[in-house]
């Protein structure tokens, strides 16, 4: 029980956030600009060949197409090994979560994407990062799944510092790419977390 509230909690702080940073790119997107600004001129300097390749790898890891394999993976081991109460948890994090709601809620903010040339191809409007949510949920999933196997202990803190470590350079790229400033990112990574937070209440506890 004390786990819930514990996720219901955190939630909610996550929830109230992403709803800051969200109307003040719809109202006042100069204060954001404001933070956003300095972090881009710094990260926009590493644009050396190797560094470029590399955010390009780690873009690679939170799209749609690695995102639906990681989730048909999850739902195959958990056929094998008959766990079929958590293929809904995969199902609505990765899929409907994940994929579907960030299409929808981009359609509300409509934020641009910064100027200039982007350095991968980025079709929809910037906030929040699709990539990021999408990528934080999806992996969350995965460590959440494999802890309910491994239990607490080293072998779990070293995969939840992985899992972490991952999704930051992932959201960083998307940075260093020209496809996303810095608040979108947090706006992703805001939104992400409350989502997750109400699905581990919901499934998990």
């Amino acid at each position: 029980m004390q786990n819930g509230i514990s996720f219901v909690v955190l939630g909610c702080i996550f929830l109230i956030i992403f709803l800051i940073i969200g109307i003040l790119s719809l109202q006042n997107e100069k204060y954001l600009l404001k933070f956003d600004i300095p972090i881009l001129l710094i990260l926009h300097r590493m644009n050396s060949k190797r560094i470029i390749s590399v955010c390009k790898f780690f873009s690679s890891l939170g799209s749609i197409p690695t995102i639906i394999g990681i989730s048909i993976v999850l739902i195959l081991i958990c056929l094998i090994e008959e766990r079929l109460s958590y293929i809904p948890y995969i199902l609505i994090n990765n899929l409907l979560l994940g994929i579907g709601s960030n299409f929808l809620i981009k359609l509300i903010f409509r934020r641009r994407r910064p100027r200039g040339k982007k350095l991968v191809r980025a079709t929809n409007t910037s906030f929040p990062s699709g990539h990021t949510m999408s990528t934080l949920i999806c992996y969350s999933t995965l460590f959440f799944l494999l802890n309910q196997s491994i239990g607490d202990g080293l072998i779990s803190l070293i995969l939840s510092i992985a899992v972490f470590c991952l999704i930051i350079l992932i959201a960083i790229s998307r940075v260093i790419l020209r496809v996303h400033y810095p608040s979108d990112i947090l706006g992703g990574l805001s939104l992400g977390l409350f989502l997750v937070s109400i699905t581990n209440f919901l499934f998990l506890v």
